[in-house]
């Protein structure tokens, strides 16, 4: 019974490192193109319509977006025309 459940430990232990490495993060800065100012609020997405990971900046525009398989982001402001 002791060798089953280190037996199933081990596995549990690589299920989830196998999960924390197929994982990508961006980090970065959302600034407004003509005042350079953060832009606190901010919405960042997967350009994926299948996926649905997302983030929102923080007061001073700084985001960290964790991801899979994204190829593309969309960024969205309150007040921001897309380009």
């Amino acid at each position: 019974m002791l060798m089953y459940r280190y037996l199933l430990s081990v596995i549990a232990g690589m299920m989830v490192m196998l999960q924390l490495s197929a994982q990508q993060t961006i980090k970065g800065k959302i600034i407004g193109k003509n005042t350079k100012e953060p832009v606190a609020g901010a919405s960042i997405q997967c350009s994926d319509t299948a996926c649905r990971c997302g983030c929102t900046a923080n007061n001073s525009g700084e985001f960290q977006l964790h991801f899979k398989d994204c190829k593309g982001h969309i960024v969205t402001g309150i007040g921001f025309l897309g380009a």
